[in-house]
């Protein structure tokens, strides 16, 4: 069994500055821009930030008040 890490994903309130960070200072180029999902060209993981309101529709659990921050791995698994 091979265990991969695909994504990772940091949900945020407010993306603008993130996205602002990640972007022009850090030097991460955008590859896909939808307004509250924003991911960024890195070689080997997959990097986004995301709206925390983009999640409302799938569970109630991104709407609960965080505290420190908050991250989300995506694992492939491939069994030999």
């Amino acid at each position: 069994m091979k265990v991969q890490i695909s994504l990772i994903t940091i949900w945020t309130n407010d993306i603008g500055p993130m996205k602002k960070f990640y972007n022009e200072v850090l030097g991460f180029k955008i590859i896909e821009d939808l307004g509250g999902y924003i991911e960024f060209a890195n070689e080997g993981v997959r990097f986004a930030i995301c709206l925390r309101s983009v999640m409302y529709t799938y569970t109630n659990k991104y709407q609960e008040k965080v505290s420190g921050q908050s991250f989300e791995f995506s694992i492939s698994v491939r069994i030999y």
